[in-house]
């Protein structure tokens, strides 16, 4: 028979285990669809850290680059909003991609910067970056004279936690289908240029899945913790 100590041991391990744990799942939101260029949004829910945090990857796929030359300002841009249904007031996260060099280049890198967007719909950099580990998954292909491309496939990736300190300008994420903005234009001589219908659209985040350790779960865990201090005051088997 197992005894009273080993089964409240094992209990406790177990919840806590399910709390740190790491949600591997991935997720996929087709976000624009039909012609291209597409954009899809692939995220998971990483539960090691405190917050926890949602991992996120934008595909652009098809984007027109045929306008483009090398070093005169073109580029792209990608945006995505949280707790929104407007471009007002929004929580965004937005990541450009600037050619500097050769198309292709290890230059050519996507940065991604943290804003709220003001009454009028314009971006304004929040003064605390809640974004973490931008990186670059797909770039421009290399052009040369003898082979011309009209169309690039992107792609980059992010984090982002689900709760921040910065209240009034980050909405926080919880554990429910959260309304998200998107879009996506050119930069010409260094500017971003409004982008036009059919590069913009709403769409649903769902996060009922996340392991948010809420009342109950730490209540649970809480008082666990305290029978396993008694039981093993006690000294029971």
């Amino acid at each position: 028979m197992i005894s009273i100590r080993t089964a409240t041991l094992a209990a406790l391990f177990s919840l806590t285990l399910a709390q740190n744990s790491t949600v591997n799942t991935v997720y996929n939101l087709q976000l624009k669809t039909g012609s291209e260029p597409l954009l899809q949004l692939d995220y998971s829910i990483d539960n090691s850290t405190t917050p926890i945090r949602l991992n996120q990857t934008l595909r652009i796929t098809g984007f027109n680059t045929s306008a483009w030359n090398t070093g005169t300002g073109n580029g792209m841009y990608v945006g995505i909003g949280y707790g929104c249904d407007e471009m007002e007031n929004c929580d965004m996260i937005i990541c450009s991609y600037m050619v500097t060099g050769n198309f292709g280049a290890a230059t050519d890198k996507f940065s991604c910067s943290d804003y709220k967007t003001d009454p009028n719909k314009t971006p304004v950099q929040d003064q605390g970056q809640d974004i973490y580990n931008v990186s670059t998954l797909s770039t421009a292909a290399t052009k040369t004279a003898t082979v011309a491309f009209t169309k690039n496939n992107f792609a980059v990736r992010f984090v982002r936690p689900f709760t921040t300190s910065n209240s009034n300008e980050d909405y926080q994420l919880g554990k429910q289908n959260t309304p998200i903005i998107f879009a996506m234009g050119y930069y010409a001589s260094n500017t971003p240029i409004q982008h036009t219908a059919g590069m913009y659209g709403l769409s649903k985040l769902d996060l009922t899945m996340a392991p948010i350790a809420g009342s109950a779960f730490q209540g649970m865990k809480l008082a666990l913790g305290l029978i396993a201090t008694v039981v093993l005051s006690l000294n029971f088997f």
